[in-house]
């Protein structure tokens, strides 16, 4: 839950009264109140206002890569993670990299739309019937066994289609020939290797339906067959097989990207004809106001002793506005409270650029 919330700029709020932890987007977590500092700063201990301080070119916002075909090929040609976001905040004294979502436990995965010789739909016609033939006919050198009741067997081999039969590809148009009809997770590597896929956050895309599919690996007929192996008995099945989809992005009818779980937004997908409209990342979506805001070239950070007198002294001063100097502050610390006097305490703000940042910043 704690990298959850990391990931989308989440914030824990905890009710005393209630006993009760709320899980709040910045929207809700700041609230639109402002209180006058200027009655309340200690001069006489001085105002300490210094830029705010970087220690990296570049802060990203990265998740631990799951691997891939198409994630390993992207790094390669790219020369960065795939989907990664790198913030760059102007410190042009080393060119380090920092991830600030270093510690969380989930992975960045790709969504890819397969493709493959036997994405296809094959038929040998015979006068006026079609009969379907396996898409993995195509290959040369395949056999098939027929077993007699005494025990014999005959090996056959299976002939290729003929250059006659008829071809009709997933989708079924001449647009994007021996691509697979949905867009999945790619949890393979190049030589077919499967990668670990665990802890990779996925959107339910619905059910794609496969009218010539059918699940046959648990039939009876395999155990004695096969010794228990696992084999199929290839044919069109009926009714269609449904299968669940699950990707990185949710679609709209066509191939539009309506959401999306990239932290930012990458150079190239394996999606043939997608459209990923600016918007719809993590980043955009939960990150770059604030970002845009607290890492401005103008924001600074100020240190003073503030006399709390008259206000409740919890966490809900985080949460407001503070007004000093000509400037609004949200408070990032406080150090050395006492609970059995009233001296002013050392407080530490960040200075506000824009408090529509911190207040209507996110946009999910």
């Amino acid at each position: 839950m704690i990298s959850f919330c990391k990931i989308f700029g989440l914030y824990f709020h905890y009710d005393t009264g209630t006993r009760k932890v709320t899980i709040l987007r910045r929207n809700d977590l700041y609230q639109d109140r402002t209180i006058d500092l200027s009655g309340r700063v200690d001069l006489s201990k001085g105002v300490n206002i210094q830029p705010m301080v970087f220690n990296a070119k570049w802060y990203d916002f990265q998740l631990p890569e799951a691997g891939g075909a198409f994630a390993e090929e992207y790094e390669k040609i790219e020369g960065v993670p795939y989907a990664v976001k790198k913030v760059n905040t102007g410190y042009d004294f080393n060119a380090d990299s920092v991830n600030l979502l270093e510690s969380v436990v989930f992975k960045n995965g790709v969504t890819v739309q397969g493709k493959s010789k036997y994405y296809n739909d094959i038929y040998k016609v015979n006068g006026q019937n079609r009969i379907y033939q396996p898409s993995p006919f195509i290959d040369k050198g395949n056999k098939y066994t027929l077993w007699a009741s005494t025990g014999e067997t005959l090996e056959t081999d299976i002939s290729c289609p003929p250059s006659s039969a008829i071809v009709e590809y997933w989708p079924e148009n001449e647009t994007y020939k021996g691509y697979d009809l949905a867009r999945r997770l790619e949890v393979k590597a190049a030589d077919g290797k499967p990668v670990d896929g665990a802890d990779i956050l996925l959107m339910f895309e619905g059910w794609d339906q496969y009218p010539l599919f059918r699940l046959t690996d648990d039939v009876p007929a395999m155990d004695v067959l096969n010794d228990g192996m696992p084999c199929w008995i290839l044919g069109a099945g009926s009714p269609a097989l449904s299968i669940p989809s699950f990707s990185r992005y949710a679609w709209d009818n066509t191939y539009n990207i309506i959401g999306s779980l990239d932290m930012g937004m990458p150079f190239q997908l394996d999606i043939p004809g997608a459209r990923y409209p600016t918007g719809l990342t993590i980043y955009e979506k939960g990150w770059q106001s604030y970002m845009a805001d607290r890492y401005d070239v103008n924001t600074k950070v100020m240190t003073c002793h503030v006399d709390l007198s008259g206000l409740q002294v919890n966490q809900d001063l985080l949460r407001i506005f503070w007004w000093f100097g000509g400037s609004l502050w949200v408070l990032n610390r406080i150090t050395n409270y006492s609970l059995t006097t009233f001296d002013p305490v050392e407080c530490e703000f960040v200075q506000v650029q824009d408090k529509a940042n911190y207040l209507t910043g996110q946009t999910y």
